[in-house]
């Protein structure tokens, strides 16, 4: 993986890097058994069942769609995504390419969410987006 300088100084060869990486993992044929593997580092953070913390300071994984963690941990890998609790886990060295991504993101994807999804009735929009303020906003900007 490049330095930080290298991320730095060379912005398009990172990005150039990071498609080829996400293409390879879009292109494998995933393993989620070998994923569970993979995900062992991560469920320090996020929780061996990928719930996350409750006060959303970690956030939830179980159930996401695999190319969003395949896309996510790319972006983190290559500087384009930037958060100080992954900062330690952004070289990711035990996932090593393509493969090994698209397995832990399988895996990912298997793992119960830990809660419902569904269209409510509107009655909680406002409690709703005071969560997403207070809980999301920070990684996934403002709606």
């Amino acid at each position: 993986p490049d330095s930080t300088a290298d991320r730095v100084e060379r912005p398009g060869t990172v990005r150039a890097t990071a498609r080829t990486e996400l293409r390879d993992a879009m292109l494998a044929t995933p393993d989620p058994r070998r994923g569970e593997e993979l995900y062992a580092p991560c469920g320090a953070c996020h929780g061996a069942e990928g719930l996350g913390v409750a006060d959303g300071s970690v956030p939830a994984i179980a159930g996401q769609h695999y190319t969003v963690v395949a896309k996510q941990l790319v972006d983190f890998r290559h500087g384009q995504r930037w958060d100080i609790q992954m900062e330690h886990a952004s070289r990711m060295a035990h996932l090593a390419g393509g493969q090994d991504l698209a397995d832990v993101a399988a895996f990912v994807a298997t793992l119960p969410r830990g809660f419902g999804a569904g269209h409510g009735d509107g009655a909680s929009v406002g409690l709703g987006a005071a969560t997403y303020f207070e809980r999301c906003e920070r990684c996934h900007g403002p709606l």
